[in-house]
């Protein structure tokens, strides 16, 4: 009994907490000065953001802790937002991109790891191997994707330019869109030919990109 009411205390805190968060941001969206933001959030430990108690999710190939303007209002003060992701061994970030924000992303633990992005029609992709120390920028907009080399766990932080910057899976957003026009695109392939696959939500186990990414380019 005593575990069913500290699990109905803890459900009923976090709502209470994401309901606190959402009036708080909803203030500092319609406030007309950085004075008065500042004085809108408090105690000052709202200034302060916790990556290790941050939401994991259970992604076989990896994870990411965002501090956005949804899970660090504060950020609301200023112009940025920050992720801490972990790639498991082989694990990859399938393309995707920041509608609102550049990224900056800064390897600090395991690796390496391949990058790759491309801006629009017409530009060319961009390739890197990034080990510790290192960092590389995926323009605003940009399709980009990562994927671990090693076979330990790839520590990295990237940074971006707006505290909404928002990410937009290509290929699982590409077959959410009307099926005739999915069907069109694809032209002789089909969609009949994905149907019975199973799109990842966000990192996979990325096997197959190894062989590509060690490759020369």
């Amino acid at each position: 009994m005593l575990a069913i009411l500290a699990t109905l205390v803890a459900s009923i805190m976090t709502v209470l907490a994401q309901a606190d968060d959402s009036a708080l941001v909803a203030k500092l969206l319609t406030a007309n000065t950085q004075v008065t933001k500042v004085a809108d959030i408090t105690p000052d430990s709202q200034y302060v953001f916790d990556f290790m108690k941050g939401s994991r999710g259970n992604a076989q190939g990896g994870f990411a802790v965002a501090a956005d303007s949804a899970t660090f209002p504060a950020l609301l003060t200023g112009n940025g937002a920050m992720t801490v992701g972990v790639l498991g061994p082989c694990g990859a970030n399938p393309p995707h991109t920041h509608p609102r924000a550049t990224e900056l992303q800064l390897l600090v633990e395991g690796g390496p790891i391949f990058t790759e992005f491309i801006m629009e029609n017409g530009a060319t992709t961009v390739k890197n191997n990034i080990s510790v120390g290192m960092a590389t920028i995926f323009p605003k907009g940009s399709i980009h994707l990562q994927q671990n080399l090693g076979c330990e766990p790839a520590v990295f932080i990237a940074s971006f330019d707006d505290v909404d910057p928002g990410t937009s899976l290509i290929a699982q957003n590409f077959f959410a869109l009307d099926q005739g026009v999915v069907d069109a695109t694809l032209g002789e392939v089909g969609v009949n030919f994905f149907e019975h696959l199973k799109l990842p939500p966000a990192f996979i186990l990325g096997m197959s990109l190894i062989t590509y990414a060690s490759s020369p380019y």
